[in-house]
């Protein structure tokens, strides 16, 4: 009955009819392994281009109370020019409550997040404008756009068949947008708050969604 994670050897018995009487003695040993299935996740994000590295950071399921986690390394090195980047953990160590270093008793996932350093917009649309009407943008050749906070309301393709853009960035977390705001532009991906209301315009139709750090314009 085993709990803790780790190797242990085991001697078994086979015994009983229905009388319970004892049909053979002891067997074994056998090895047997108790693991727990973690997962390190580096999350996506987002920033503007200021020169300093993306501070990175992780998160980790499936470890219980009062296990520790050290010396993470991560693959690559954060980016400081405009680019994107695939960034993963690649190792860590982690010890029991008591201390002991019980890495290899654990079956560890890494799951990769994206990096990226945006440059400034193409097109910032101007901080007194409340509100963007239906195809206003429309066909735009610019390959970025960013939306103040200012910006309540974005109506239907207002960024329609823009073909060329790639950041659609949004830094109000309640801006509405119509959910045919971005009808025919393909390649764009959405850049806001976590939790905004871009989010999840993002999750309903589909877009490439990545959180937002810092906010510029």
């Amino acid at each position: 009955k085993k709990r803790d994670i780790g190797n242990y050897r085991i001697w078994y018995k086979v015994s009983g009819n229905k009388n319970y009487e004892d049909l053979s003695g002891w067997y074994g040993p056998l090895s047997a392994s108790v693991r727990n299935e973690i997962v390190v996740k580096v999350p996506s994000i987002a920033k503007f281009h200021d020169g300093e590295p993306a501070p990175l950071s992780w998160t980790l399921d499936g470890l219980s109370d009062e296990f520790r986690v050290s010396d993470v390394v991560y693959s690559g090195s954060s980016i400081t020019d405009v680019g994107e980047i695939e960034v993963s953990v690649v190792s860590l160590k982690i010890t029991d409550p008591y201390g002991e270093d019980i890495t290899d008793a654990c079956d560890i996932g890494f799951v990769p997040g994206r990096l990226v350093i945006l440059a400034e917009p193409d097109v910032v649309v101007p901080k007194m404008l409340e509100a963007i009407g239906p195809e206003a943008f429309a066909g735009m050749v610019a390959e970025s756009v960013l939306l103040p906070e200012c910006v309540e309301e974005v109506g239907s393709e207002a960024f329609g068949d823009c073909k060329n853009l790639t950041a659609f960035i949004v830094c109000g977390k309640d801006t509405n947008i119509d959910a045919d705001a971005l009808k025919g532009s393909e390649k764009v991906t959405v850049y806001a708050p976590a939790g905004s209301k871009a989010e999840t315009f993002a999750e309903i139709n589909m877009i490439d969604f990545i959180p937002l750090m810092n906010q510029a314009g």
